[in-house]
């Protein structure tokens, strides 16, 4: 796959992937994914979204390189600190339906780790440095190819083996978000967040919980016509959201709060990130109390972020709960 075609992919906004293990597969398996155009959660996304679905000739196919590794991870340059690469990871085929992530924040210019949640038998040290020192190769490459590396960062898909630290297997990238610099003011009352992308001294957003496509494209649409973006938040109130892309389906989607990972081959919830101007990884502790149709003010400088609920006495609130309780 040519460097500019994968950057490409992302904007698409939907992609899927499939594992081939032996070349003689490789037809089979592009037949799969061209097939797949056929799948609800695509057709509900290209609806919602104003898009025509892909024709299978209008689909580009990419193979990427695959390496059996112990561990599947990513790498992403914060889009506020240029030198602080974001790295999770965990088991490649776990049997836990909630399987364990781990994460190390590290500053390469420094090469020192600022935080980490790791297993005792990985040495974070040496994983922050593979890490980092294939992000910046693969950056490199990328610039070397035309591609504008400077006003964007990157997400980076790796595997590494426990006993072979400094030798990161890496699979893609991926244009993930355009740089912009960290303002300098306080936030009061900080959300307790893994991370924080993004900045704005305030932005007044819709909430939306729900997992229902119809509503969320509604609630979007109405959130628009009343000069508002939407945040949408994974998991409130026990409404789990099945289909990871559901946010995608939002064409103003001003935050986007999750307890997920950087969405190592989770396509959609990386569809999701990329859609929302603003993300927030909560700490798995923190509980957010909002409803389907509040109003909210929501403030970052990119390292941390809080929000305050605005007065619910107009009338925005009574239309939204009219709109999903129908």
């Amino acid at each position: 796959m040519h460097a500019a075609e994968d950057g490409g992919i992302p904007l698409a906004g939907y992609f899927d992937s499939l594992v081939v293990q032996d070349r003689r597969d490789v037809i089979e398996a592009i037949e799969r994914i061209r097939a797949s155009i056929n799948n609800k959660d695509l057709k509900e996304f290209c609806l919602y979204r104003g898009l025509t679905p892909p024709t299978r000739a209008g689909m580009f196919v990419g193979i990427e390189p695959y390496y059996e590794t112990r561990y599947l991870g990513a790498a992403l340059e914060h889009p506020n600190h240029e030198e602080i690469v974001l790295i999770e990871f965990g088991l490649r085929n776990s049997p836990h339906p909630s399987p364990a992530r781990y994460s190390i924040a590290y500053d390469k210019v420094q090469r020192r780790i600022i935080h980490e949640d790791i297993p005792a038998d990985i040495d974070a040290q040496e994983v922050a440095a593979a890490f980092a020192k294939k992000y910046v190769t693969n950056l490199s490459k990328l610039a070397a190819a035309g591609i504008d590396v400077h006003s964007f960062t990157y997400q980076m898909e790796a595997g590494f083996d426990a006993d072979s630290q400094h030798l990161v297997r890496d699979f893609q990238m991926r244009q993930f978000k355009p740089r912009q610099a960290r303002a300098e003011f306080s936030i009061e009352h900080p959300l307790a967040a893994k991370m924080v992308m993004g900045v704005t001294s305030g932005i007044d957003l819709v909430v939306c919980t729900s997992s229902e496509p119809d509503t969320i494209s509604v609630v979007g649409h109405r959130a628009r016509e009343d000069g508002f973006q939407v945040c949408y938040i994974y998991g409130a109130n026990a409404n789990l959201a099945t289909n990871p892309n559901l946010p995608s389906y939002i064409d103003n989607l001003g935050l986007l709060i999750t307890r997920k990972s950087l969405a190592v081959q989770e396509h959609g919830y990386f569809n999701a990130m990329m859609q929302a101007e603003h993300v927030v990884l909560l700490d798995q502790a923190e509980k957010i109390s909002l409803e389907s149709g509040e109003r909210i003010r929501y403030k970052s400088n990119g390292t941390h972020a809080s929000f305050t609920k605005l007065d619910q006495s107009g009338e925005l609130k009574y239309k939204m709960k009219e709109l999903l309780n129908r």
